[in-house]
């Protein structure tokens, strides 16, 4: 198909694809793992395919714009040289900055592409990126889900807007203006929150613009930016005629006096959010020498704490209270918020935006909010959701809010009770649980890499697997471990977890590993490993961390870095895996956990220390890590006197 249709053919079958090679042999049943992808493509080509099964052997199509894109760790920028130099920027999100090189080169250009769209429908483009990985997978699409979601995307994009790219590579120093514009911190960048925004748009609006936006911060549909950006009205407010609207304006703190000269300038009805700066020199367009504001001015609020949504709700009453106690009271909201771990504030913040964003386009109030709005939010969420846990998030994040300011908490309806059990069925799918590792496969890694010239290396994969297994160590638990948390004595190896997944209050847990004296005797290879990584008890380091080869002794090192990332982990596993002849599709860094729960359920141990030592909250939790054998489940029916 390829030399007629062209890479359309390579990037639209790429799930097809993972799903054929995901059989155990060719006689098998095929089981899609990505169902849903699997049938997007297919229905792709039943709509499209006359339209594209044809080719003219004499095309040519000259580039009528070059556009260049690159991306750094902080930011990713690109610019236009045919049309009239459009310059793109955004700064990554903390999570984006985590992702790969690749990802985020690759997220430049969707970014970039999705911005300039409505300029670049129709022409053919010359797209150049330093980055080759980028050209082979817009070209020919991707193995790895996130990068094959991004490249299915320029594509869409393009197939809507009638645009062809040509993309090419270029060596880094030809790509000296993008590389500068992906490198530029916006450090004038500052905003709201949601929830303050939600607040004062009660007060004064419904506003209609954000004049000093970007897509990553916009509080509204409609908004103007530096840069051009997804979606962006405008580059460069100041240029737009401001009247007639109701302006959003939380501007950079250089530009205030701007800001406010143009609204003047319009008459346009305005919100502005300053900082309260005496000496500024936007201060006497906004109060004159006896304090008393502006004629153009209609009414000023004055916030000594913003904090989020500790304006709200019961957070609105006492505001008289002595100046003994304000201290104390402006120390509330950060004790209210550390109920929870900082992870789960983040996920709760996120999915409670996502709420206020989608009431804010139907014009309904999120805080507080009915159980009917909630209701219709989680059916809106639910038919894009993947999983069920999508909507769970929503509905803890939503209650998390209304208990923080003590509303009604609308989630406890039997309305939204009933939609989510619905919406649960909807979305419910089977689940193909990894399986666990046996004694007999942790006997084969030890043999492979565990004897006695083993280096460092390999040393390091056995360690990890005989102690996660040993201890039932959860992946975090594992690598966060250090030489201090560590004490060996002649029976056992006792291991001090600082953090827990089940640990909220950072109490530290204590997990004891027997000394079995075995060939797969995780002390005994504990020592060992320690002794050759030079590890002492009293180092800060992380045990378990990357490796370099050093060609002078030809030997491996630790590297003086932070622990290894789950990938990494997970890589080294599923290596050892293969290397013995396991199909490594059935194991996971999981597996080492369930296969030690699951050797000492079919041991006998007690439940409550198997539940200790696991440092499981519930049963259902803790049966969740267990396989049963075939043995044990015959045994039901054999012993039932039939």
């Amino acid at each position: 198909m390829s030399p007629v249709i062209g890479n359309i053919t390579r990037i639209m079958t790429r799930y097809c694809y993972m799903s054929i090679e995901s059989r155990m042999s060719w006689d098998s049943y095929l089981v899609l793992e990505s169902k849903s992808f699997v049938i997007s493509e297919l229905k792709f080509w039943l709509d499209n395919i006359a339209n594209v099964n044809f080719k003219t052997l004499n095309q040519y199509s000259q580039s009528h714009v070059m556009v260049l894109s690159d991306a750094s760790s902080i930011a990713a920028g690109a610019c236009t040289v045919e049309l009239e130099s459009k310059n793109f920027h955004t700064m990554w999100k903390s999570t984006e900055m985590l992702e790969s090189s690749t990802w985020r080169e690759l997220k430049a250009i969707e970014l970039a592409l999705m911005s300039y769209q409505h300029a670049l429908a129709g022409n053919f483009l010359k797209w150049l990126t330093d980055n080759q990985n980028c050209v082979r997978i817009i070209q020919a699409g991707s193995m790895k889900e996130q990068l094959q979601d991004i490249a299915i995307s320029i594509f869409s994009i393009c197939l809507q807007k009638g645009i062809s790219i040509n993309i090419q590579w270029i060596p880094r120093g030809e790509n000296s203006k993008a590389d500068y514009i992906s490198k530029i911190t916006d450090y004038e960048d500052w905003g709201v929150s949601e929830f303050f925004y939600t607040f004062i748009n009660d007060l004064w609006g419904p506003h209609t613009v954000d004049r000093f936006a970007s897509s990553r911060n916009t509080k509204l549909e409609r908004f103007n930016s530096l840069f051009w950006n997804v979606n962006t009205e405008a580059v460069d407010c100041s240029t737009q005629n401001w009247s007639g609207e109701n302006n959003w304006i939380v501007p950079p703190i250089y530009l205030v006096l701007r800001a406010i000269k143009h609204v003047i300038a319009c008459k346009a009805r305005s919100t502005l959010i300053v900082p309260k700066w005496i000496s500024a020199t936007y201060w006497p367009f906004i109060f004159d020498e006896n304090m008393n504001y502006r004629d153009y001015i209609s009414d000023v609020i004055e916030f000594k704490n913003t904090s989020d949504i500790f304006r709200v709700g019961r957070w609105k009453q006492n505001s008289d209270i002595s100046d003994e106690l304000s201290t104390l009271k402006a120390r509330l909201p950060e004790y209210c918020l550390s109920s929870r771990s900082l992870n789960t504030r983040k996920k709760y913040q996120y999915a409670f935006n996502a709420f206020c964003k989608w009431t804010k386009i139907h014009n309904i109030t999120p805080l507080p909010s009915s159980d009917y709005t909630v209701s219709l939010y989680l059916i809106h969420i639910s038919q894009n959701a993947k999983s069920a846990s999508k909507i769970n998030e929503e509905i803890y994040a939503i209650s998390w809010a209304h208990k923080l300011a003590e509303f009604n908490n609308p989630c406890t309806s039997e309305l939204v009770t009933f939609v989510n059990e619905g919406a649960q069925r909807k979305l419910g799918h089977f689940i193909t649980k990894k399986d666990p590792i046996t004694p007999d496969i942790l006997r084969k890694v030890v043999h492979t890499y565990g004897h006695l010239n083993s280096n460092l290396k390999d040393l390091r994969t056995v360690c990890m697997c005989l102690l996660s297994y040993a201890g039932f160590l959860r992946f975090s638990e594992l690598v966060n471990l250090r030489g201090i948390d560590i004490k060996i004595y002649s029976t056992h190896a006792n291991l001090y977890l600082a953090k827990s997944k089940t640990d909220i209050y950072r109490e530290g847990r204590d997990v004891v590993i027997s000394r079995t004296n075995l060939v797969t005797c995780p002390v005994c290879m504990l020592e060992r490993y320690l002794k050759l990584a030079s590890i002492t008890s009293n180092s800060d380091e992380f045990i378990f961390r990357s490796v370099n080869f050093c060609k002078s002794d030809n030997s491996y090192k630790l590297r003086s870095t932070g622990p290894l990332s789950y990938t990494r982990a997970r890589e080294i596993l599923l290596s050892s895996l293969q290397s013995i002849g396991l199909y490594v599709k059935k194991f996971g860094l999981h597996s080492l956990r369930s296969g030690g729960a699951s050797a000492a359920a079919a041991a006998g141990v007690e439940d409550r220390l198997f539940k200790k030592h696991g440092r499981w909250k519930s049963d259902t939790a803790k049966d969740g890590y267990v396989k049963e054998s075939l043995k044990d489940r015959l045994s039901v029916t054999n012993n039932i006197g039939i």
